[in-house]
């Protein structure tokens, strides 16, 4: 099998970029939200059967009214390129970002009772929430299990996944966040809060927060859409005594030579923090590159199966000196099945190894990063320690005592020596 060359430095920064981002009810189906079919992952169960559900699945969701859908890729592709654990929410919303899609579909096909039948695992995942929202999972017998049956049971499940609005949703948010919600009087979250599932018609929006004087709205909820309600909450009015001397608050000490009270804790954190997520990116590429690498190798050793079906005894010099040197490209004067297989094998393998070669430089750059914000972080914290100490002995000696009377207020201030 031919060598792979060298990786590029555009194809490394893709795969850099790549594995960074891998260092996080039952609803309706809105009309302006965009679907993608993502392709089944057939497992133990063929292709075809696969590619079937897959298109029968996108053309249910290019006819259905109110779905926009959005070209798909294929789920085994999406999760090695992202570095998915399995079929995590928050990994495959990350794919479904990429592809401009607001929902997706995807799943399995597995063989059950002995290769008998074929399970079915259908999911409908929310891109904006990172939660699989509804799933359909059936085990249908491999023998009934083809023809215009799997647009018929295709048809079934989209339906199942995929409902047509018959309400409405309400998206609040407000300044300041954390006030809470109340929708026709009952209690919702907290802003930023997201009610769904609410019928048509005119509705109560309530918000309250310490403070800050409550607020109330109305809106007009319409069947498949998302209103959106942002309210800017104000500040209460602090009663006062008459006669009774406005004190300002006392700004902090910033001439040299003072102490911050207000000072930050542990600065070297944010490093600290960096260097895990970097270290945690670079296992992850590690682990992603030994699956690329033993792939690499099976589809070796089949290239050279498939070498040793085209090396027919009295071969000509030209095939000669091909086997002993291949390339990814036709062996002269052969054809049929097996030279087929063998450019087949040898294209998938040299795809591989350049993943494998793209993903341990990335390993090893995160993990070089990843050293490097630990000993940031570590000197930072060490600073952070020696500059509290010496303030420690300051604030010792520094006293800060208020004066407040009926004609007026300040403030005196005193140095022990």
């Amino acid at each position: 099998m031919a060598s792979h060359p060298a990786v590029t430095l555009g194809r490394l920064a893709m795969l850099l970029c790549t594995t960074v981002l891998v260092c996080l009810t039952s609803r309706a189906f809105a009309s302006d939200e965009s679907l993608a079919v993502l392709g089944l992952d057939a497992e133990e169960v063929t292709d075809v059967v696969g590619t079937r559900v897959t298109e029968a699945l996108r053309k249910r969701a290019a006819e259905t009214q109110g779905v926009r859908l959005v070209p798909g890729k294929e789920l085994v592709e999406l999760k090695m390129v992202f570095g998915c654990d399995g079929e995590a929410p928050a990994c495959l919303a990350q794919a479904g970002r990429t592809l401009g899609a607001d929902k997706l579909i995807y799943g399995t096909l597995k063989k059950a009772d002995g290769g008998k039948s074929i399970a079915v695992s259908l999911k409908l995942l929310d891109v904006r929430d990172l939660a699989v929202v509804k799933q359909v999972n059936e085990v249908i017998p491999r023998k009934t299990f083809a023809g215009a049956v799997i647009t018929s049971f295709a048809a079934r499940w989209f339906g199942l996944l995929v409902v047509p609005p018959q309400t409405g949703g309400i998206a609040i948010q407000s300044t300041p966040a954390d006030a809470q919600v109340l929708l026709d009087g009952v209690a919702i979250g907290r802003t930023p809060a997201r009610a769904r599932d609410v019928q048509p018609g005119t509705h109560t929006v309530a918000l309250a927060l310490d403070g800050y004087q409550s607020a109330t709205r109305t809106v007009d909820v319409h069947v498949g859409a998302l209103e959106t309600v942002i309210v800017r909450l104000e500040r209460e009015a602090r009663a006062e005594l008459p006669g009774t001397p406005v004190v300002s608050p006392v700004e902090p000490l910033t001439q040299p030579g003072t102490y911050l009270a207000q000072r930050p804790r542990h600065p070297g954190r944010p490093a600290t923090i960096a260097g895990i997520g970097l270290v945690a990116g670079a296992v992850v590429a590690g682990a992603v590159a030994i699956y690329t690498w033993r792939s690499y190798l099976s589809l070796e050793g089949k290239a050279h199966t498939d070498l040793t079906a085209i090396a027919t005894p009295g071969a000509s010099p030209d095939l000669q000196s091909f086997l002993g040197k291949p390339s990814c490209k036709t062996p002269p004067g052969s054809a049929g099945a097996a030279v087929e297989s063998y450019l087949s094998h040898c294209d998938s393998g040299t795809r591989y190894a350049h993943a494998t070669t793209g993903l341990w430089v990335s390993a090893g750059v995160l993990a070089t990063a990843g050293i490097v914000s630990f000993i940031i972080g570590d000197r930072l914290e060490a600073r952070a320690a020696k500059e509290r100490r010496e303030g420690r002995r300051l604030e010792s000696s520094l006293r800060l005592l208020p004066a407040i009377s009926t004609r007026g207020g300040g403030l005196q201030a005193s140095f022990e020596f």
